[in-house]
């Protein structure tokens, strides 16, 4: 039998390498969100900066999304306009079955603030754009870079089953094949 100090020493060593495990994981995607921000000419910043999520939620395209945040952004000018990629998360479900989900999504908006012109002759911000969910959350990055230079990309179905986000989530560790929450 173990005793309860023994116990809750054991709980306290776990949850502590959980937490570190975390940070780890957190610092190591942050690195290489950096190193491609750097690589496209942008910038990376890992919390919403500019407080885009109440800009995307009226128009974010999945029904019933609530509790939107961003997160893990890169942001720079591109033709004139100020132009994000990041990472959204949010929570989908209403009653019993409530998952918190996340995806890459890119807009983007005229430079100026009181609505001036961009370089294409445009005023408002362009559709949300968001990557397949069934790539890993790096290769959505990538895939939306890619439809954004005008490179060929395969058609698929903007609106695919989204990530779950639980702890241990395989993204973290580089593996795409997801596993449902425990």
């Amino acid at each position: 039998m173990i005793q309860p100090l023994t116990f809750l020493g054991m709980m306290l060593a776990l949850t502590a390498g959980m937490a570190v495990a975390s940070l780890l994981a957190r610092a190591r995607r942050a690195a290489q969100l950096s190193r491609l921000a750097q690589s496209w000419g942008m910038r990376y910043v890992g919390r919403d900066r500019f407080d885009l999520a109440p800009k995307i939620s009226e128009r974010f395209p999945v029904p019933g999304a609530a509790d939107l945040a961003v997160v893990d952004l890169i942001y720079g000018l591109e033709s004139g306009r100020h132009r994000y990629v990041f990472t959204v998360q949010y929570t989908q479900g209403v009653v019993r079955t409530k998952s918190r989900l996340q995806r890459v999504a890119t807009f983007s908006e005229p430079r100026d603030a009181d609505g001036a012109e961009g370089m294409d002759g445009s005023v408002s911000p362009s559709p949300l754009h968001m990557a397949p969910a069934e790539l890993p959350l790096m290769q959505q990055y990538a895939h939306l870079r890619q439809m954004l230079s005008g490179a060929p990309t395969k058609p698929e179905d903007e609106l695919a089953s989204p990530r779950i986000l639980f702890p241990g989530n395989p993204e973290e560790s580089g593996d795409s094949q997801a596993r449902p929450p425990a």
